[in-house]
């Protein structure tokens, strides 16, 4: 068939072939994969006859087996040597420094990989949930004790403390290697771990900072880490939050009533009882207090009674109310 044209771009990575004229990509041959290029002696087969190969300034190109290009050879032919050498140099250099870079890349996922099963095995997920629940048992023993500050326990709690939040650091660089970019950013529990050991670092690394004290409280947040840990307790905290939705419709409703019976017992009782019931915001907290049932028909409803009388108005408003909110 002879010599065909050829549209040659050759980037950092991949070499690109066109036809003449045409914006189209038409094939492309991974730098990475070439394994050797070199001029044409005209001795090589390129697939049809070369009259005089004394005027071919021409290179060929290998590629490796079993690669984007299944181990095709590519010849193309230069107007002048010139040019031919120059083309034959960049692609052997571009080539050799694609080699590395894959290499490198290759190897760096080999490294995620095994990161993202040590992570995920049950022997890990094991490990660190007993390393967490022995760090909340040694956050309860230190508010128990109450150590003053300096003294030799509250040294001894310090050092612990900076054992585990190196150990959960550890724990967090592994996590965000081997899941890095966007798995580990998409989890809730990835982020949540992120920010508990920030916090630890920052409240270790800088120990005079003003609410520094009360910023180390975050550390007893590390036992949550648990329910992203353990499969059961992931499932019980599942449930919790898809119910979120349907118990804050719930309370909503719930509000609703409570604000119609506090404004209806502003204008039956708030002449009888101004502590209780002299405004919208006493009594919305007074109904709130019958709904947790704490005293409200001997400390509330009862008050209202006219001395030695029953009033009947009263005992149905509240006790319709206790139905509505209580027993529904």
């Amino acid at each position: 068939e002879g010599w065909q044209g050829r549209r040659l771009v050759l980037t950092k990575s991949d070499l690109f072939l066109a036809h003449p004229g045409d914006e189209y990509v038409a094939e492309k041959i991974p730098l990475h994969e070439i394994l050797a290029v070199k001029r044409f002696d005209g001795t090589m087969d390129v697939g049809f006859e070369v009259p005089d190969s004394a005027e071919v300034f021409a290179f060929l190109i290998q590629t490796m087996d079993g690669g984007y290009t299944f181990g095709r050879d590519y010849c193309f032919r230069i107007s002048t040597e010139e040019l031919c050498n120059e083309w034959i140099s960049m692609i052997d250099q571009l080539s050799k420094s694609s080699a590395t870079i894959v290499g490198y890349q290759r190897k760096v996922e080999e490294w995620k990989l095994w990161a993202r099963t040590l992570i995920l095995s049950y022997t890990w997920q094991a490990v660190v949930s007993v390393i967490i629940a022995i760090n909340f048992a040694i956050n309860l023993a230190q508010s128990s004790a109450m150590p003053e500050s300096g003294s030799g326990i509250a040294e001894f709690f310090f050092s612990l403390d900076v054992i585990f939040t190196a150990v959960f650091t550890v724990e967090l660089m592994l996590n965000l290697f081997g899941n890095w970019f966007w798995p580990f950013f998409r989890d809730g529990w990835c982020i949540f771990d992120l920010i508990v050991v920030l916090i630890s670092l920052v409240a270790l690394s800088t120990p005079n900072l003003p609410g520094i004290t009360q910023l180390r409280l975050i550390r007893v947040l590390r036992v949550l880490r648990l329910f992203g840990r353990l499969s059961s307790f992931r499932q019980i905290l599942n449930a919790l939050i898809s119910s979120i939705v349907p118990v804050l419709n719930a309370f909503l409703i719930l509000g609703i009533v409570t604000a119609i019976y506090a404004i209806l017992a502003v204008q039956f009782y708030g002449a009888r009882s101004p502590v209780l019931f002299g405004d919208f915001a006493r009594s919305f907290f007074t109904m709130f207090q019958v709904c947790t049932g704490d005293g409200w028909a001997q400390d509330i409803a009862r008050v209202l009674f006219y001395p030695d009388t029953f009033d009947f108005g009263v005992a149905v408003f509240f006790s319709s109310f206790v139905v509505l909110v209580g027993w529904t």
